[in-house]
């Protein structure tokens, strides 16, 4: 599932090595404030979901999951851009080293500020509340557990699909949680639907056990 923060993350990167090349300090400047504007809202966005009142039965929480945005995140992320914008100066002679000082100094400044508006805001990415799976993005959608009727886990991609019977289909990746913590969510969802849900053999014994 391609999900906001790495499209965020693939188009922001892409953006900033694009302008790298522009040898107009006009055509510079406005690619840095585009790209500020843009990390504003991205991490406005990041605030409303972690400021959230949420109220769950049972949840997903990420692995190792603390601020949206770890600081060890935003340092990589910095470190990034030093290595693009400088790179930028020595080998296609773009940037000034005024300029590229400018565009490190800017661009972790608007890293730093994402980290401290949503820091220590430990956040699900699904829950269940009131019957439903909720997935905890921007637009929250919502998933009625009266009509899950099929989990089947692919080995290959290493993902859960949970279907349901109004052709809604929510895909949990392995690897973003604790097996444990994904066996024990869907068990609870089983639960709570109150339905016959067919299992996929290759996890039924393992949600079993957590039932």
């Amino acid at each position: 599932m391609l999900t906001r923060n790495t499209l965020f993350t693939v188009l922001y990167f892409s953006v900033a090595i694009t302008g790298m090349l522009f040898t107009k300090a006009s055509s510079q400047t406005l690619i840095l404030v585009s790209l500020s504007i843009a990390h504003s809202f991205y991490t406005l966005t990041e605030y409303i979901i972690a400021s959230r009142k949420i109220h769950w039965e049972q949840a997903l929480i990420k692995k190792h999951s603390g601020s949206p945005l770890k600081l060890s995140q935003a340092v990589l992320n910095v470190l990034i851009l030093l290595a693009i914008v400088f790179g930028a100066l020595y080998l296609f002679k773009t940037f000034t080293i005024v300029t590229a000082i400018i565009w490190v100094c800017v661009l972790a400044i608007n890293y730093f500020i994402q980290y401290l508006v949503t820091k220590n805001k430990t956040i699900p990415v699904y829950y269940i509340s009131k019957g439903a799976i909720v997935y905890n993005e921007l637009f929250v959608k919502k998933y009625n557990l009266q009509e899950l009727g099929i989990v089947v886990y692919d080995d290959y991609d290493e993902e859960y699909f949970l279907r349901f019977s109004n052709k809604k289909e929510l895909i949990i990746k392995k690897t973003d949680f604790e097996e444990e913590d994904i066996h024990r969510f869907i068990s609870f969802a089983i639960a709570k639907s109150e339905a016959t849900v067919s299992i996929s053999e290759n996890i039924r014994n393992a949600i079993v056990v957590l039932n």
